[in-house]
């Protein structure tokens, strides 16, 4: 009686998750789960994107700043800082999306005016807008084991092609989140922290003495 018990239990269970996702026995007692709609938006590409632009900007105008104030050592620092990274990047992500293989003059010039963050944002918005509006045939198929009440059900997902254009954009800013970090933003940080501390007077009060 216990046993039947648990497989009606487990039977249920599956009937359930059949009914919510949408999903389907297969022969192996694998539970196939055809779920398109599940497409997460792709926050971290736009964050990751705004820091890019914000930093570029304020680099920029901290550039003109020692310009104007004849802090030349300081001024070449900080454009090093702004461009290495800034370089790295546009080298990254036309590697991970091979865009050098690929037909796209556009997104290539974009790169090289050191826009390309911003190009793959709106492709990725543009495809998670996209998404889910026409039937799409699936790329590959994603199996994990899911732990329910104590039984493990072996779980199948069909990704579909906007799934994993968006994925494909997630991991490419992940990288380059990384190498603005580490190469932009510490060693900038640091170097206008010790300008300040080296001259004794922040910014805006040294431009205003001068």
């Amino acid at each position: 009686m216990c046993e039947v018990s648990v497989e009606q239990q487990q039977e249920q269970e599956i009937a359930d998750l059949e009914q919510q996702d949408g999903s389907s026995m297969t022969g192996n007692g694998v539970i196939l789960v055809v779920n398109h709609s599940r497409v997460r938006p792709p926050f971290s590409v736009v964050l990751a994107t705004l820091l890019y632009c914000a930093e570029f900007i304020s680099a920029a105008w901290l550039c003109s700043v020692y310009r104007k104030s004849h802090d030349v050592a300081w001024m070449s620092f900080t454009i090093v800082f702004m461009l290495l990274p800034a370089v790295l990047i546009q080298l990254t992500l036309t590697f991970i999306h091979r865009d050098l293989g690929r037909d796209r003059p556009l997104v290539l010039f974009l790169h090289l005016l050191l826009l390309g963050p911003v190009i793959r944002c709106f492709e990725a918005l543009l495809v998670y807008f996209k998404a889910g509006k026409q039937e799409e045939p699936y790329v590959t198929i994603s199996r994990k084991i899911s732990l329910k009440k104590g039984q493990r059900m072996p779980i199948e997902w069909e990704i579909g092609q906007s799934e994993r254009n968006l994925a494909a954009h997630r991991n490419a800013f992940k990288r380059t989140a990384v190498i603005q970090a580490f190469l932009g933003s510490t060693p900038q940080l640091t170097l206008q922290l010790y300008a300040s501390i080296q001259e004794k007077y922040f910014l805006p009060t040294r431009c205003k003495d001068d």
